[in-house]
């Protein structure tokens, strides 16, 4: 899965992004906005909030959180199913 391109979820595309913080540590934000609208875009944490030492670390982990999400809401809240 190419965390680049996204998925589409309930007329939303969302993304997973690799974040680097001035610590040199990464942490995922998962994006979402309405499918055709370049301008409206929400972000929101991932449920665990977790960091990772290595880019690759939280590249394979935001494929994972993508697997996860099933649903969108009207809001663009991403539902999380991580189990």
């Amino acid at each position: 899965m190419n965390t680049e391109n996204g998925i589409c979820v309930d007329g939303f595309k969302v993304h997973c992004d690799v974040i680097e913080l001035p610590s040199g540590k990464y942490r995922l934000d998962v994006t979402t906005r309405r499918d055709g609208d370049r301008d409206g875009k929400a972000v929101w944490p991932i449920p665990s909030g977790k960091l990772f030492a290595a880019q690759h670390e939280a590249e394979r982990h935001a494929k994972w959180i993508l697997k996860g999400i099933r649903r969108v809401d009207a809001s663009g809240a991403p539902q999380f199913c991580l189990t």
